[in-house]
Order: C-alpha cells, then structure tokens, then sequence
C-alpha cells in the first residue's frame, strides 16, 4: 500500500508573508533538515525543555494581537538601520577634515567609547598569515579586527592586497584603519603647531603617491609575460583587482584626486613604446569624467591647464601612432602580421579619437591652445578627427570652432613674430598656375620654404623623409621648388637629385594628404613650357639642360609623368606651328632626350617633320629610325668595352643603350661569370658617369649580390667604396636594403673569409658597416638577424685594431703566406726596405700589386707609427708623380693626413683637384672626408694659389649650402672679398655651371640680379660684409639700392640673416620703418606686397639681438608712427575694414619695439596723456572681422596693462591712474568670438568665424542669446513661462556696462524661496 500523502494547510487567521502564488507563511514549510540540525534535535529536542509560566492567567498567545503591527515596525526599524549604515559609510568610515576641540577623537561621530584597533608586533611571517586570513572569506572580519599588525608599510600594505587577491570591502576597511592610526599619530606628534587640513592633505599625498607607483609598476610588468600566457593571465587579473581597489578608494575619496590626474597625465606624456599604450588608454579611459573637471563655462578652474596639457598630449600621441608603420614588438615576429598590426593600431587610433572629440565637444576651445610649432604639426590630425564621419548640418559649425582655434594659434602674440606665414595660398592647394608662383623672374619664388631647401641640401635618412613629406611638402609650390634646386647649375654635382625629387614626389602621392598625381605632372610640363619661352641666357642661369632631360627620364620610369601627354600638349599648344621661333629648338632637344618607346615612333616623328622647315637637323638626324640605327651600331662598341663619348648621344639613345646593355650583363651570358676589379670600375663608369643612368648601375649591383658573383675580398672592397661615394643613392635605389646587406654580410663572413685568410685580416670595411648603421638604424631593428650580424662584425672590427700589436705570431704567419716563403724569417727583414720595395713594385708592377698591397697593409697594421713615418719621408722626398701618390691613395697605403702634416700644401691642392675613378672610388672617398674635415684651410690654401681658382670655386659652391659648413664657408668668402677687395670670388660662384663669360657686372649691386632661392646663403654672405664695411649713412643707400635691384622679393629678407652686429641693426630698422610708414596708408596691391616684404626684413633683422623687445626707435619713426596710428583710429569703421591688412603689418613694429612702446605709453600716462592709449583701444573696438589683428590688440592692451601694474606696485607711484579703457578691458576667452545664431548667416559665405566684441556688445544682444531657464511651477509640476535673465553666471567675458549698477536677482530670488537650478525639476 502506497503511502498516503499529506496535505499541509496553513492554520486559521495566519497571515502570508507574500502576495506570491504559492504565498509563503511563517515557519510554515516542510522540513529539510541537516546534520547540524539532528545534532541539535537529539541534544535539546529529544529531551525537551520546560519553562513554568510565571503567572498562572498566561493562557493565551500573543501572537494574534502583535501580527498586524510587526510589519510597520519592521518597514521603519530598516529605514534607520539603512541610515545608519548611510551615516556608518559616509562620516564614520571617512576620515574627517573637522576641526573638532577634542583631539583624540577620530570622528565627531565616534563616541567616547570608540577605539581604533590595537596594534601588535608580529613576525613577519604571522604578518603575512595575517594578511592570507583577511584575504579569505572564512575568516571573520570581527576577529581581524581586534588587532592590526604593527609596521605595515603603505607600499606593502597595497601590494599584498592585489597579489593575495583580498576582497574590495576588506581593502578599504585596512585602509581606511591604516589612515586612522597613521591620522592619529600625526595629530600626536603635530601637538596643534599644524592644522587637521595640512595633515590630511599630506597622509592623502603620502598614500596616493605609493597607489600611482603601484600602478605604474604594474602597468610595466606586461612586457615580461609576452611569452608566457599563463604568467600573462595571472597579470591581468592582478592589475584588474588593483585598479577596482583604486577606484574604490577614489570614488570614496581615500586619495588625493589632483595627484592621481597629474600622474595620470604625465604618465600618458611619458610612455614612448606602444605595448603599453593598451593598458594606460584603459586606465585614463576610468578616471577621465575625474580629470575633465573643466567645462566650458568655467574655464578658470585649477584642472583646466591639466586638460590643455592632456588633449596636446593625446594629439601628440595620435600623430606617433598614424605615423607608425608597425606596432607589434614581438620577437615571434620576424615579419609582422599585417591585419593584426592594422586592427591593434586602428583600435588605439580609435580610442584616442573617442578622447579628443571628448575634450572638444565638452570643454572650453583653451584646451587645444598650444605653441605654434606644435600646432604645426597636430592641426591636420585634429581636423581629421572632429570633421571625420559628421553629419552635412554639423559640418560648417565644427569647421567655424576649428578656424577659431586655428586662428588662435597661428595668431602674433607679443614676442614672437614669424615670417613665414603662407599668405597667399591655403594647405593641400593643388590647383595653382605659375603666375601664383612666381614673381617676376622665374627663380624669384613668393613662397620659399629654406627648411625644405636645407633639407635637400643637407640629406636626410631613409626613415625621416616619410615623416617629413607628409609634415612639410603641404602645397604644390613647393613641388616647383624641389624641381628647380634638383636642375639648378649650382646643384649640378648632386647625382642623386634626380632619384631623391623622384622619392619625394613619390611618397606625397602615395601618403594620407597626398596630391593628386595628374596635377604634379600638370606642374612640371607647364614649368617645361615656361622654360621653353625664355632667353638662351636666362635659360643658362636657371638650368642645367643634361640634369633636366635626367629628371624627366627618372620621372617617366616612375610613371610621374607621361611622354605621350607632353607631345599632346605641345600640338595644341601651336609652338610647333610658329615661324622661327627658338621655343620650337627647345621643345625638339627636350623631346630627343626622353625615354621614346616603339609604340610612340609615329607621334614622335610627327613632332619632328612639323619643324623641318626651320630646323630640319632634327628629323634628319633623330628620328625613330635613326635612333634605332645608331643604338644598334654602338652595340659592339658596348660589348667590346668601348665606352667612350657616349654621353655625346642624345638621352635617348643613352637610355636604350643602357637598357639593353643591363640585360646583357645580367641574362643573356649563359653561365654564370664572376666580377673582378676591372668590371665592377668599369660598369660603374658607363652606368653612372657616361651614360647617367645610376638606377641600372644599382640594378646590376643587386644582381651580383644576390647571385654571390664577388668571389674575392679586393673586389668587394672596390664595390662597398662604390656604394659609399654613392652613398645617397644607395639609400633611395636599393629596393630591400635588408635582404641586401644579409646577402652582402653572408658572403663576406661565410664565403670570402675563408677562401683569402690574409685579405680578411687586412682590408678593412669599417667604414661601409658604420654608413649602414648610421643610415638604416630603423632597418636593423626591424630584422634580428639582420642586428646579430652586424654585432659579429662590429665585433669582428674591434678585435682586429689590436689584433697584430698583441699576437707578433699572428704577423709572422700572414707575411709568411703572403710572401709564400717558409724560410723567410719577418723578424730579420728591414722594415723601411720592405715598404721601399714593395711600393715601388705597387706602383711600377701591376703583376704583384696585389701582394705588395697586401705586404703593406700588413705593415701599416702591425707597426702603424714606424708605417706613416716612413711615408712622411716618402713625401717630404718628392721622388713621385701626382698621378702615383693618387693610387697609393686609392689603395688606401696613404692618407691625406700624412700629406698635411709634412706641410706639402702645393701636393695637396692638386691632389684636391684631381677626379679620378681609375683604381677604384678609394680616392674620391677620402679626398671628400678628407675636405669636410679641413674645409677652412683647404679652400685658404686653394685661394693662396691662383691656377686652383676652378677648384676653389667648385668646392665653394659644392660645400658652401651644407649646413654643417655653412659657418666656415662664410668666413672663408668674407676672407677672400677682403683680401681681394672685389666681388671677383661671388660673381664666379654665381655664374657656376653657367657657361657664361662675358656678361657685365659693373657693381656690387649688379650682383643681386643673380639672386634665387638656390643661391641665398651666398647673398647672406656678400650682404652681412657689404654692411660690416659700411658707415651708418652709407646703409640707407645700399639698402635701397638692394631694394631697386631685386625689387619686392620675398627673398629680401633671408639675405638680411647673418646680420647681429646692434647698431647696424637698429640703423637699417630705422631706414626699413621710415619706407614702411612712408606707404603704410595705400591699398594696392603692390604697395601691401612692399610692406610684407619690409616687415619680414624688419623681423629677421630683430630676432639676433638676444633682447629684441628693448629695442629703442628713433624720435622721428616713433612721431610718424604715433600719427599714423592716430589715422586708422579716426576712420570710420567701413573705411577701417579696407586698411585691415596694413593695420597687421603697422603693429607688428609694436612686437619687435614692444618693451619701448609700453614705457612710453607708461611715461604719457603719467603726464596724463592717454592719447595713444585711447587709439589703441579705439582700434581694438572699431576692428571687424579680422581674427588676428583684434586678438594682437588683445595682447598690445593686455600687456600695457599688466606694465602699468607692474610699474605701480612703487608706494611712490600710486598715484598714477590705469587710464579708463584699460579697466574695461574684459577677460579673454575663445568661445566669445563664436557667432550667435542671428548673426551667423552674415559670415558664413567668407568662411570667417565671426566675431562679438569681447564682452563690448551691445546689453540687449547678450540678453536674448542666452534662454535657457524655466519659470517651475511647484503646485502644479510644470512649466509656465521662459524666465530671462543676464547671463553673468556663466558668460566668463560678461561685465556691467556701468559702475554701480548691481544684478540682484540671485538676491531677489532667495526672498520668494526660489532658486536656480541646471537640471530639470520635474
């Protein structure tokens, strides 16, 4: 029989405790008992328990009468026991900044019983056992807490509680007793000399200072555990259970907030490698809603210069980021992965963009006010940022904020003037004609940039010409630029200037701002024709014809441009059809010198016969089949290694020749040959020297490496001295310069050291390791194997300086193999005859050249000083011929060193100005280190002998831009115009390369027609000694006449930049000032042209006194300038609007003799003349829309008012009263030059952020732009009207038009118990 089964119902008049279904009773549920509770049944239930009543009436329960009451009084019995947990949390727990008279206590709420934990010593191990107790949850917290242990360190203390995991409540709670027992300490030992306010700021100092070392101890350790993923976990979950005590503490204030931002922030500033950028986004992405305290209507707060350093650094970060190639460190990567890499750098760029957009859509526009070179460089990222993914409505709002802010940064600020701002033409223009770019002569550029040109002068690595480009080459003028200093005559002796134009143009197509590639080839063509229409003489004076056809065939094999567009454009453009006309010769030689494919014969025929009426010698001689004709007669002639007078050949024919010449060497010799000496030289000089083409030289030279065809030391010593005098072409024409150096280094270390012992000890390739190092660093670090081989021959090199000095065995066995005689014993040779005998065989036996090469080189190296003694004497003999002392240089057995110091100087200046490739570029290497060391005294020794002046010349014009010589080429040309006293020395630097002889030059200022961009450090030179050797009344002329030569030329002030000398200075400022007033007041455009180009003078001139603000001015300018003032301030306001430009040229004089003007104004207002003052302010209230000049009056008022104040602190000079306009002068914000609604329209066409006048406008305008409170209804819940009110308490550049006047409303609210609330009531 199945058990019956038993329904439980709920007693009578027993109330549920829920409304639930099934409700739930009271002690009214099945029993599941447990093993405890049997324990108990049997121990106390079993047996019973009894307890009498009292009172015999105790009959009836009580339960029914107290059953409807119990649930109110629990209801209110949990709303205090929720307070005084509140009160617990929030006074109790927290340590209190009251003063309170009783000293002992902790708290004003800790009663008189409350005692703090008692501390005891224990071990440190206990003390750990201890803190593994706190850390587990089994362990009563009561029991803790009746003792702490004694000694715990802050750091300690931390460190133990995210290691052993210890539970957040149970942190806090040991921290919070930690600062307890520290606080009270403090208290005792202050003794009341310290207030309670100082001690708690110190004790929260003191501990965030341990938190934020904790943490960026953590934040370090993730490199560590890169390899180990399960280190790495146990990493992560350390620093998370840190950073959520960190953040417990910091939303329960248990630090010090402002130190945990400011370290937050300079740590983001600090970090450099990309691992840890992850974990520091994340860790500011917690605390960030702390750190932006800052909003936009109350800038002044203290956290709001931390913002401005914050966002630059964040935009500082983003352009290191965007401009990286690679964020992986990882050795398991030998080539990183491509979508890993994107999307950890996509991630990071993203994040940081949440961050910036955060700042500017929330903060004030301060935030983004930054130097201006930084500016530079961070303006377009910023614009990238905000304007990227934006709706078309919110588009022309956030152009107007990022102008303002622009604006801003780019603005003059007293002190620091700059003359080079871009005035005619905008970033990333692309669309220009050459008459934007020129003015007058062709080279006569309006906007130079001379960091550009130092740049090409100088050289830059590999890796920096990306991140240059991308900042620099912004407009399309300087496209033009790099075009002309690649063709310049002057720059004729750069073979890679063709190659590096190439590159540059190159990566600015292919980078982020990139121009379009159909516009740079619409620039060069439309440069060809302009070149086309000039004179054959200034023709000469601009371009070297052969480097031009070079670029052009460099820009044709890059795809730059494109022969059958240039033919095109020259059939519609009708030159072709002109009678007798010299453009048509121009364009036919230019035409015969490009790179002509087959598919092009009848094009470039046709061009041909269309000009045989006038010059039919082209057709004639060049047309296709000609061309072909030729190419085939001089192949034999190739293969023969007959190269001369090929570069005789049109271009071409050249490019054909070298082309088929190429494929020869390298594919169509069957099996494949090795390369001796002979080849390498010989190849080089028909590639690079007679038919110009150094991008098949280095082709050839890729596939001799990579097919391991240099089989001896001596050969590969001939082809690194190649690579190292085409040291700049190496870097741009190499395509894997990895793969190449690892295949150069394999056979060097793997192949040819074993097969000549004696040559690998002896020749030396220091030199060509350090160049690559020096040149390729970021591609070393890229490749690891790439680093241990050239640690292994770095190390290889070190070992070998000391090699034969130490082991004399060593010495012994080499010149035993060298020499191939076992009985000869090296000991028993005379030394001095050894070198005797083996030089001469060097230079009169070519047979055993090179073991006596060897045998010397073994000498130099084991006794070096008995070595060069001995050569000293050879020289000092003369018992030689140039021609030998250049091959025993070639061969490296004699340096220039030794020449100079034997004081033979007639010896080295030939030797100078010989060029010789015959033994390979040994020569032209050391000739070229040689010179740059000893610049000054060879160029000396040159002038001193006149039969080298083609060599002086050429070395002054090759060396004088470079800016590392360019100091020492100065004094070396002032030197010469002083022992000469003519302008002989100039004029033939300036007609370098030129091929002119006979033009005129009557003076010095003749001179100044030859003045271009490429030339200007020359003209720096002739100008500061023309000025040195000048009386103050001589200057005004020359000045002018300078003016009169060259007319306004925007290079006219870069001539004027060696000048330092004070009183000169302030001479030619005076003449410069009294031209500049002279013409201040006309609008044409010429006339604005001359006062830019002055005034750009003017500032060069100024920036080398060290103190260029105290400059005086002369008593006459300082009255013409004063009146002139007083003339823009009395113009109406539409008049003044035309006069807006000039108005910002006549107040840059007021930077450049700021200190000057303001104790004038300071000394009139003393004598109660505030008339200038007046003008100045009259200006600053009268100005429209022009940025720039209201915020340079801005400063100019601000400044003479903080002079003023300054000037006054002297009791004596209290008297003195800040003149009116002053004090109504109000305080300066971006966000009060935003337009308001109403106005916007006005402005939006001209693109212009429009403007109110700082607080100036009118009271009625601010009061209707500013509705954004509600009269609240609190009977009824709603809103019933809009209520108006000034805006005063947020409209930082707010002020009462009148004194006295006082804006209670604040005052009248408070008596209607009324009161202003930001968030809505309802």
């Amino acid at each position: 029989m199945s058990p019956s089964k038993y329904l439980l119902t709920p007693p009578e008049e027993l109330h549920p405790l829920t409304d639930s279904n099934p409700q739930i009773y009271p002690d009214f549920d099945p029993w599941i008992h447990t093993k405890e509770e049997d324990k108990i049944l049997k121990e106390f239930v079993a047996k019973g328990y009894y307890t009498a009543s009292r009172v015999n009436f105790e009959t009836i329960s009580a339960r029914s009468a107290l059953q409807g009451s119990l649930p109110k009084v629990s209801s209110l019995l949990g709303d205090e026991l929720s307070k005084i947990i509140e009160i617990r949390e929030q006074e109790i727990n927290r340590i209190s900044t009251l003063d309170i008279e009783d000293s002992t206590r902790f708290t004003k709420w800790s009663g008189q019983d409350f005692h703090l934990p008692n501390r005891v010593t224990l071990t440190d191990q206990k003390r750990n056992l201890w803190l593994q107790e706190l850390s587990s949850s089994n362990t009563s917290l009561r029991k803790l807490t009746k003792s702490v242990p004694h000694g715990f360190r802050k750091r300690h203390i931390l460190e133990q509680c995210y290691t052993q995991f210890v539970p957040i409540y149970r942190v806090i709670w040991l921290i919070k007793s930690c600062y307890a027992i520290e606080w009270k300490g403090m208290i005792s030992k202050a003794k009341g000399e310290t207030t309670h306010e100082e001690l708690l700021s110190t004790l929260y100092k003191d501990w965030t200072d341990n938190m934020v070392l904790i943490l960026e101890k953590l934040v370090f350790e993730v490199s560590k555990y890169y390899n180990d993923p399960g280190q790495l976990k146990y990493w992560k979950l350390r620093i998370a259970h840190y950073l959520k005590i960190l953040g417990n503490c910091y939303e329960m204030e248990l630090l010090n907030r402002s130190t945990l931002h400011q370290w937050l922030v300079d740590f983001l500033s600090k970090i450099e490698s990309f691992e840890f950028y992850p974990m520091t986004l994340h860790i500011l992405s917690i605390f960030w809603s702390g750190i932006l305290g800052t909003t936009e209507e109350d800038t002044e707060i203290e956290s709001s210069f931390l913002i401005i350093k914050l966002s630059e650094i964040l935009l500082r970060k983003y352009h290191i980021i965007s401009e990286s190639k690679c964020m992986i460190n990882d050795s398991k990567y030998i080539i990183n992965d491509v979508q890993r890499n994107s999307k950890l750098k996509e991630s990071v760029l993203l994040r940081l963009r949440q961050f910036i957009s955060h700042i500017f859509h929330t903060q004030s526009l301060e935030a983004f006010i930054m130097p201006k070179q930084n500016w530079n460089i961070y303006k377009n990222y910023l614009y990238q940022i905000l304007l990227q993914n934006v709706s078309d409505e919110e588009t022309p709002k956030l152009k107007k904020k990022l102008k303002l802010i622009s604006y801003r940064n780019e603005s003059l600020r007293l002190g620091s003037l700059d003359v080079e701002p871009s005035r005619e033409t905008s970033p990333f223009s692309t669309e220009l004609t050459l008459d934007n770019v020129f003015s007058g002569n062709i080279l006569n550029l309006k906007n130079v940039s001379p960091e550009l040109l130092g740049v090409l002068d100088s050289g830059l690595s590999g890796s920096e010409w990306s991140l240059f480009i991308d900042q620099k080459i912004t407009k399309m003028e300087q496209v033009i630029e790099i075009i002309l200093w690649a063709i310049n005559p002057s720059r004729k002796h750069r073979y890679d200037s063709c190659h590096l134009v190439a590159k540059i143009l190159v990566l600015k197509i292919n980078s982020q701002e990139s121009f379009q590639e159909y516009s740079i080839e619409d620039v060069i063509w439309s440069l060809i024709f302009h070149f086309s229409k000039l004179s054959k003489l200034e023709l000469q004076k601009i371009v070297w014809l052969p480097k031009l056809h070079q670029l052009l065939n460099v820009f044709i094999g890059y795809g730059i441009i494109k022969v059958p567009t240039y033919i095109r454009r020259l059939i519609s453009s009708g030159v072709l059809y002109l009678p007798e006309s010299e453009n048509k010769n121009f364009h036919c030689k230019l035409l015969i010198n490009l790179k002509i494919s087959p598919i092009m014969k009848s094009q470039y025929n046709m061009v041909l016969k269309n000009v045989m009426e006038y010059a039919p010698h082209f057709y004639e001689k060049y047309n296709f089949d000609k061309l072909v004709s030729i190419f085939e007669s001089l192949k034999p002639k190739l293969l023969s290694g007959d190269f001369e007078r090929l570069e005789e050949y049109p271009g071409s024919i050249r490019i054909m020749c070298s082309e088929w010449y190429l494929s020869q060497i390298c594919f169509n010799q069957g099996e494949l040959q090795k390369v001796n000496n002979h080849k390498i030289i010989k190849t080089f000089q028909l590639f690079c020297i007679n038919l110009g083409e150094l991008h098949h030289f280095f082709g050839w030279a890729e596939y001799i490496v990579y097919h391991q065809l240099i089989d001896d030391l001596e050969n590969l010593e001939v082809f690194t001295d190649i690579l190292l005098y085409l040291d700049k072409a190496f870097l741009l024409l190499i395509n894997d310069h990895i793969l190449f150096m690892k295949t150069l280094l394999h056979s060097y270390m793997r192949d040819l050291r074993i097969k000549d012992k004696a040559a690998f000890e002896l020749i030396n390739f220091k030199s060509f390791w350090k160049f690559f190092v020096k040149n390729c660093a970021n591609m070393i670090e890229m490749d690891s194997s790439l680093q241990n081989q050239i640690a292994e021959v770095f190390e290889l090199e070190r070992h070998r300086k000391d090699h034969f000095t130490k082991m004399p065995n060593e010495t012994v066995s080499l010149y035993l193999e060298i020499t191939g005689n076992k009985n000869t014993k090296f000991e028993e040779q005379n030394f001095p005859s050894v070198i005797q005998q083996n030089i001469k065989k060097v230079l009169h036996n070519p047979e055993d050249e090179s073991n006596c090469r060897k045998l010397l080189l073994l000498c130099k190296a084991s006794h070096a000083s008995e070595y060069n003694k001995f050569l000293s004497i050879f020289v000092k003999r003369g018992d030689f011929t140039v021609h030998e002392l250049l091959k025993l240089i070639s061969l490296k057995l004699l340096s220039f060193e030794v020449i100079q110091k034997t004081s033979h100087f007639d010896l080295l200046c030939e030797l100078v100005s010989q060029v010789s490739f015959n033994y390979g570029l040994n020569f032209e290497n050391e000739k070229n280190a040689f010179v740059k060391r000893n610049f000054k005294q060879i160029t000396l020794q040159l002038f001193s002998r006149p039969t080298f002046r083609d060599t002086l010349v050429r070395m002054l014009v090759e060396y004088g831009p470079n800016s590392n010589l360019s100091e020492k080429s100065a004094q070396v040309v002032s030197h010469i115009l002083r022992e000469e006293k003519n302008m002989s020395i100039i004029r033939d630097m300036l007609i370098y390369g030129m091929n002119i002889e006979n033009e005129a030059i009557d003076n010095t200022i003749d001179l100044y027609r030859y003045l271009n961009f490429t030339n200007t450090w020359l003209f720096q030179i002739l100008t500061e000694f023309n000025v040195k050797n000048s009386n103050a009344e001589d200057l005004s002329d020359f000045f002018s006449s300078i003016v009169g030569a060259i007319g306004y030329n925007s290079l006219l002030p870069k001539i004027f930049s060696n000048i330092s000398d004070k009183k000169q200075v302030s001479t030619l400022l005076t003449v410069i000032e009294r031209q500049f007033l002279a013409r201040v007041l006309e609008t044409e455009k010429s006339a604005l042209v001359f006062l830019h180009i002055m005034m750009d003078t003017e500032i060069v001139l100024s920036r080398h006194l060290v103190n260029m603000s105290s400059l005086g001015m002369d008593s006459e300018v300082l009255e013409l300038f004063k009146n002139t003032i007083a003339t823009f301030a009395k113009m109406p306001n539409d008049t003044l609007k035309k006069y807006d430009e000039n108005l910002n040229e006549l107040l840059k004089i007021v930077i450049i003799h700021e200190k000057f003007i303001l104790r004038h104004c300071f000394e009139s207002i003393e004598l109660r003349d505030h008339y200038m003052v007046d003008n100045f302010y009259t200006l600053f209230h009268n100005t429209g829309k022009d940025l720039k000049l209201k915020l340079l009056l801005y400063d100019l008022l601000t400044s003479l008012k903080s002079y003023i104040l300054n000037e006054t602190k002297d009791q004596a000079l209290h008297s003195i009263k800040m003149p009116s306009v002053l004090n109504q002068l109000p305080k300066f914000a971006i966000s009060s030059f935003l337009d308001s609604e109403g106005t916007e329209d006005e402005f939006l066409d001209k693109d212009e952020p429009s403007l109110i006048r700082l607080g100036i406008c009118d009271k009625q305008a601010k009061t209707n732009s500013a509705l954004k409170y509600f009269v609240f209804n609190k009977k009824s819940s709603q809103f019933d009207c809009i209520f108006k009110i000034e805006p005063f308490q947020y409209l930082v550049n707010y002020q009462e038009p009148l004194e006295g006047e006082l804006n209670n409303t604040s005052l009248s609210l408070g008596l209607f118990d009324a009161r202003l609330e930001k968030t809505n009531p309802s």
